[in-house]
């Protein structure tokens, strides 16, 4: 390489930015970069430059010693001798490096490049570790004399003797005179004596050679690395005939040499297109396709684990620290990642276990992995660097679907039965099967195992309920529509019945049937965080022995029909996690009167009887476990039915017209005529909202203020002070008997429980808009006046006392 090339080599890889020499006043600041022109004026010595060895970010590739008699009063022997001890230490070292003779040609620069930038304080420390062995070498002719870093150069003191060593700190900008302008020459080592001096002598042209950081001090070795060596033991583990193992091994190259080595980039595609070549399959262009081959999943290392795996016994380029983090990252490389539709990052480990990156599964199967398979116990840093790492790779995947016990891919449907094999059941027109390769993705949660379903009578199941004939397809719909229907809208069934009724032993029987989980008869949630992590760890919300559902109405009737959960991770952070998807809700025993007209309307009543002989807990238990895989086989049975017949059913009436559609075949199954689904379940609703009707004092007080007013134009106006204040007048004179609890404490606590009454008002013909000043405008006609009329005679007989 001439000298020119060396120059913009060296040039290349320094920061922005130069100097120029301006003799006396010495070297000034440019902004800008090194042109041919300029470097053809520095080495002609008409315009010596300045380069700037360090980079934007504090770093560098640069360890510049400067031996130099700025005063001139130094023998230059003196200077020859330093010079030669600090070249003799690199050379113990086996640092490459270059010499020249400074440009004032009183001194020398010794120069040493780097494959790689690093910081300053790292440079520096090797450096003064460099500087020690040169004092070894020094002591054998001075014994008392020592190197010191100093700053202005060589001085000329007898006892010390202090080299300036660049960079010097954490700086953006170091100006370093240029090699080979003015006095400057090339200088090259001519031999080592015996003490370790090496001897500089005039060279003709520099070399640059990268370095690479190692340990200091004489005895530091590396083993050598031999590239050529490694490429022929990793490409035999790979047959370039196979189209996927072809590509493979490119991805597994560019990690390894475009990240990490980036002068050997060139080489790696040269060895693996020369390989290519060797295909029978192979084409003219091929080879192109290492430009375009998208991101790698590949730990930069793997391509020295795989080489070493094939018998290479080699070096690699990294030390101990970075060759152990990077083994555990290529834990991942055999680990498929993806991320849901709401950003969470997965890994699957094993066929159909798919789990949360973030888990402590995942955690533990990592801390396994790594001891079992590379033989290394991670450290807490180390398995989070795995971790973090594995969350980025998932956080550029497309995003997918990830399921919770029941998922839909087309026309068919599938049940994760959360066994040990991770078994899925396909369900499509022809019938249900366990399949090893279902095309949906499911995650475990709290889910817990299911038995293979096996083929059984719903009479069986029927039998086991004590839910009465009128009753049993109103269950049946719920259960079938949570298979037939994951992740959208399905009513809330409620589980009603007289003390004895078994209600806790039926919603045992319905979730051990088509979802155990853990918790599946908790009491009732306290928050909405808790209804929160219900939601996302099951692919159904139970519970037992509600007592009141009311600090939870609305994240109910969400989870029922839309609108999902929405929660911050930690009160510290900004980050949230969501949840769109619904859930079919069932619950057993809770007060009808604790609830509102949302949520009324989205309750599916379904009432149990008292059996006409108990079971007891073990009798139970052993017949439930003995029965429960037919009773899932026989509800299997039904989902292939509606696949088969529930689109033929025309209806859209209800927001839960699947559901409607899901129980008319069922019914009609049972041996119901068309349409009686569909009829008991409008009756049912309108039981729901008679019950809530009764229970309101608001709707109540309003219903008679309707009915009293005389309004001729039958039209009222009035805002919420003004309905409270009435309210609380008629409590007072004995008009309006309603529980005390039940009234509104304030006008604003007014204003929200007639927003909840609207809905009942206008079932009866009621229509409420809000005016000017935020009044409640309420109009009906004769009709409505005759409705209203029958709720207040059916709200005073409903009780005989």
């Amino acid at each position: 390489m001439d000298n020119k090339s060396a120059l913009k080599e060296l040039v290349g890889y320094g920061g922005p930015d130069y100097w120029l020499y301006r003799g006396t006043n010495g070297y000034s600041m440019r902004e800008g970069t090194i042109t041919d022109e300029m470097i053809d004026a520095h080495l002609s010595g008409d315009t010596p430059l300045g380069m700037n060895i360090a980079s934007t970010e504090r770093k560098s590739r640069f360890l510049i010693f400067d031996i130099d008699d700025h005063d001139g009063k130094l023998d230059p022997a003196i200077v020859g001798s330093r010079s030669g001890a600090i070249a003799g230490a690199l050379r113990a070292h086996k640092i490459p490096f270059f010499a020249v003779r400074s440009g004032g040609g009183r001194g020398v620069h010794l120069w040493v490049v780097f494959e790689r930038e690093f910081s300053s304080d790292q440079i520096i420390n090797s450096g003064k570790k460099v500087l020690e062995t040169a004092t070894t070498i020094l002591q054998t002719v001075w014994p008392n004399e020592a190197f010191t870093v100093g700053t202005k150069g060589l001085f000329a003191d007898n006892d010390t003797h202090q080299i300036e060593i660049f960079p010097k700190g954490q700086k953006d900008h170091y100006n370093v005179a240029l090699p080979l302008s003015r006095k400057s020459r090339a200088l090259r080592v001519d031999g080592v004596d015996e003490n370790g001096f090496a001897h500089l002598v005039d060279g003709d042209e520099l070399k640059i050679e990268f370095a690479r950081q190692q340990k200091s001090g004489p005895k530091a070795k590396e083993a050598s690395i031999d590239y050529d060596a490694a490429f022929d033991a990793f490409i035999s583990r790979y047959d370039v005939e196979t189209y996927d193992q072809w590509g493979a091994a490119a991805l597994c190259l560019i990690a390894a040499f475009e990240r990490k080595d980036g002068p050997r980039s060139d080489w790696a595609r040269e060895r693996w297109t020369a390989w290519s070549k060797t295909a029978d399959a192979y084409k003219h262009g091929d080879e192109q396709k290492w430009f375009n081959t998208g991101t790698s999943q590949f730990s930069p290392i793997t391509f020295w684990l795989y080489a070493k795996e094939s018998g290479y016994t080699g070096g690699t380029p990294y030390n101990k620290t970075e060759s152990r983090k990077l083994t555990a990252l290529s834990f991942l490389d055999d680990v498929r990642l993806l991320r849901d539709d709401v950003g969470v990052g997965y890994a699957q480990i094993g066929d159909r276990n798919f789990m949360p990156i973030r888990s402590t599964a995942f955690k533990h199967h990592v801390t396994l992995g790594l001891f079992n398979d590379k033989g290394l116990t991670p450290d807490d840093t180390t398995l989070n660097s795995v971790v973090n790492y594995a969350d980025a790779l998932a956080s550029q995947t497309d995003r997918e679907a990830v399921w919770l016990r029941f998922a839909q891919a087309g026309a068919s449907r599938y049940v994760f039965l959360a066994d040990d094999l991770c078994q899925v059941v396909e369900i499509d027109a022809a019938g249900w099967r366990v399949v090893d390769d279902p095309p949906v993705v499911f995650r475990r949660g709290d889910c817990l195992p299911m038995p293979a379903p096996q083929k059984g009578e719903l009479s069986e199941f029927c039998d086991f309920l004590n839910v009465g004939d009128d009753e049993i397809p109103f269950l049946l719909a719920w259960m079938v529509t949570a298979m037939y229907f994951p992740g959208q809208a399905c009513p809330i069934a409620l589980l009603d019945g007289p003390a004895g009724s078994g209600k806790s032993s039926a919603l045992r029987t319905i979730i051990e049937t088509i979802d155990p989980k853990v918790g599946a008869q908790a009491g009732e949630p306290k928050s909405e965080d808790d209804l929160f992590a219900a939601a996302y760890n099951a692919g159904t919300v139970s519970g037992d022995n509600f007592s009141s559902i009311a600090k939870i109405s609305d994240p109910l009737c969400r989870l029922s029909t839309g609108g999902g959960i929405r929660k911050r991770k930690l009160y510290t952070d900004f980050e949230s996690v969501s949840m769109s998807a619904k859930r079919p809700i069932i619950i057993a025993g809770i007060d009808p009167t604790f609830y509102a007209a949302d949520l009324s309307e989205r309750i599916v009543r379904i009432r149990l009887h008292r059996p006409d002989e108990y079971l007891n807990d073990m009798q139970f238990e052993s017949m439930l476990k003995e029965k429960r895989a037919r009773f899932t086989g026989a509800l299997l049975d039904l989902v292939v039915l509606c696949i088969n017949e529930a689109d033929q059913i025309e209806y859209s009436g209800s927001r839960f017209a699947t559901f409607c559609r899901v129980g008319e075949v069922i019914a009609r199954h049972l041996g119901r005529p068309d349409g009686w689904f569909v009829e008991r379940m409008a009756e049912k609703s309108a039981e729901e909202m008679a019950d809530l009707e009764h229970s309101d004092s608001v709707f109540e007080f309003l219903t008679r203020q309707i009915a009293s007013s005389g309004v001729g134009d039958r039209r009222w106006e009035a805002n919420s002070k003004q309905l409270w204040e009435s309210m609380q007048e008629q409590i007072e004179v004995g008009h309006l008997k309603v529980a005390r609890d039940d009234v509104p404490r304030s006008p604003k606590g007014m204003g929200s429980r007639v927003e909840r009454a609207i809905p009942m008002l206008k079932q009866h013909g009621v229509r409420v808009e809000r005016g000017p000043r935020r009044t409640f405008i309420f109009e009906w006609d004769d009709t409505s006046q005759a409705a209203i009329d029958a709720v207040i005679e059916m709200a005073s007989q409903k009780s005989a006392f």
